[in-house]
This record gives C-alpha cells, sequence and structure tokens, in this order.
C-alpha cells in the first residue's frame, strides 16, 4: 500500500511539473509575441495610412474584392491604380491601365488593409499556403516609375513553424517534443533621402524547443534599405551568385536549371533567406542552391 501510494504521489508531481513547464512556455511565448506586436505598433503609429476604395462582387464561380486607390508616381503623378483579388483562383492583380499589371499568386487573404505609404508606395500584406503546422505571410510594396507598376520589395513578412508531435511516439512518451519557430519582418518607417527613399524594418527570430533547450533564442534586429532609382527596388547590397541552381515558381508553373558564374545581383537578407532581384523578377534563396521565383506576369 505503502509502495503504491509513492508511486502515485511520484505521478502527482511528475504531472504538476508538466503542467507547470507548459504553462510557463505558454506565457513567454505570449510575451515575446506582445512584445514583437507593440514594437511595430509603436514605430507605425507615425506613418501615413491613406485609404482606398473597396467593393466586392460574388457570382456562381468565384469571389472577387476589388479596391481602387490613387498612387503617385516617382515622378509626382497621380496614377489610379485597381487591386483585384479572386478567391477561386488566388491570384492577386494590381492595374495602372489596360496594358499595365502585375499579378502576384498564392493570395489566401490579407493580414491588414490595403494602404498607401509616403503617397508613392502601395502595399500589400497577404497570406500564402504553408502546409501542414507552417503559416506564411508575405509582403509586396509597389510603386508606379516610368510609366509601368514595379515590384520595389517582395518577400515573406512571417515563416512560423509549430511541432508537437513526432513520428515515433514512443521516443516521446512524456510529451517533450515541441518545436516552435517564428521569422518576421516587420516595415517600420519610409522616408525620403534626398532624391530617394529609404526603408527601416525589423527582423525578428524566435526558435524555441522543448527538447532540445539550448537551441532557445530570439532575436531582433534593425534592417536598412536603400532604393534603386534605376531598377526601382529597395535592397541591402549587392552580391554574386556562383554555382549551379534549382529554380522554382511559387505558383508551381516554372521548373528549372541554371547556372551562375559571378554574376551580381542586388539582394536582401532577412533572417535565416536572402531575396534577389534578378532581371526584373524577385527571387528567394531558401536553400542551397535553391531559388524560389515569385512571378509577376499575368499570364
Amino acid at each position: 500500500m505503502v509502495n503504491l501510494m509513492f508511486k502515485s504521489w511520484t505521478l502527482f508531481i511528475i504531472l504538476i511539473s508538466l503542467m507547470q513547464a507548459a504553462y510557463s512556455q505558454k506565457t513567454e511565448e505570449k510575451q515575446m509575441g506582445q512584445l514583437a506586436d507593440s514594437v511595430k505598433a509603436k514605430l507605425l503609429s507615425g506613418m501615413p495610412k491613406d485609404s482606398t476604395k473597396h467593393s466586392s462582387t460574388r457570382n456562381r464561380y468565384q469571389y472577387v474584392e476589388e479596391h481602387t486607390c490613387t498612387l503617385y508616381s516617382l515622378g509626382d503623378k497621380p496614377i489610379k491604380i485597381s487591386i483585384n483579388y479572386n478567391h477561386a483562383s488566388d491570384k492577386l492583380a494590381i492595374r495602372s491601365g489596360p496594358s499595365d499589371a502585375l499579378c502576384l499568386h498564392g493570395c489566401r487573404g490579407f493580414i491588414d488593409s490595403i494602404r498607401i505609404i509616403n503617397s508613392h508606395f502601395l502595399e500589400l500584406h497577404f497570406q500564402i499556403t504553408g502546409g501542414t503546422g507552417v503559416r506564411l505571410e508575405r509582403y509586396v510594396l509597389v510603386c508606379v516609375s516610368k510609366g509601368r507598376l514595379h515590384r520595389a520589395i517582395d518577400v515573406l513578412s512571417v515563416i512560423e513553424s509549430r511541432f508537437k508531435e513526432t513520428f515515433v511516439k514512443e521516443v516521446d512518451s512524456l510529451h517533450l517534443y515541441d518545436e516552435h519557430s517564428v521569422q518576421k519582418f516587420n516595415v517600420l518607417g519610409l522616408k525620403n533621402r534626398e532624391s530617394s527613399f529609404e526603408l527601416t524594418a525589423e527582423e525578428y527570430h524566435y526558435e524555441k524547443s522543448k527538447f532540445r533547450p539550448e537551441k532557445n533564442y530570439v532575436l531582433q534586429d534593425t534592417v536598412n534599405l536603400e532604393f534603386d532609382l534605376q531598377s526601382d527596388i529597395f535592397y541591402a547590397k549587392s552580391e554574386k551568385i556562383y554555382g549551379d541552381y534549382t529554380i522554382d515558381s511559387d505558383d508551381n508553373l516554372q521548373h528549372e536549371k541554371r547556372s551562375f558564374s559571378g554574376e551580381e545581383y542586388p539582394m536582401i537578407k532577412i533572417n535565416d533567406n536572402r531575396y534577389f532581384f534578378i532581371n526584373g523578377e524577385w527571387y528567394m534563396n531558401d536553400q542551397e542552391n535553391h531559388l524560389t521565383l515569385f512571378p509577376s506576369k499575368c499570364d
């Protein structure tokens, strides 16, 4: 009887310890999230938030959102912009006229309201498909220059994954497996600098491992991007690319092999990924010798 009571008491102590650990973890993650959100909210509070007109239409076959706004070109000419989001095809189309359009694929709904920053840049922040246990968000700034639409920046603003189960259940009999990773890119400000622009952002990287706590860390850093008036993009620096790469498009319509021999391209590094602007298109270097193309054609 004493032995049975001792075992029961031991199991009770273990259960209480696990509950305390889980509560502590949730509290810490909540505090981390509140810290990141408060920093973003505080620094964005001074940015202009020009509104856009919104309408939506629904029929038997598709649900379409339509937005319109006036955006000033880099030459300070007012341009009427239309944004069309087709829920059926997950395609986002931006048009400045009958012959000028950009299309973004994989849109799964807007995170924030569409807005204009600094009168010259259209901000789009939307969710894309990330797979089981993965949340992905994309951030795009669009401007008008030389009579055409340009993506001044096109990056993943959120990469979050959380896995609480392992395929080998016996390995995690005490439920110690809980891997949580968050990478964020938050734009804090965009201002004029002489005859150009400067963008300030924050990169945030959070890693929490219940199984390997030595991997835990939180990183916050400021990113400053310059604006290239020739290519009409924001970038951190230029970097050369060497070697053979596999290239896949995010709409799964393109797959190719390409060799690079030291060509130099504008680049932005955000946490674990680098983004290159190559021949008018944005690419994400997400793995070794691999690039993901974010196409913009409306074919």
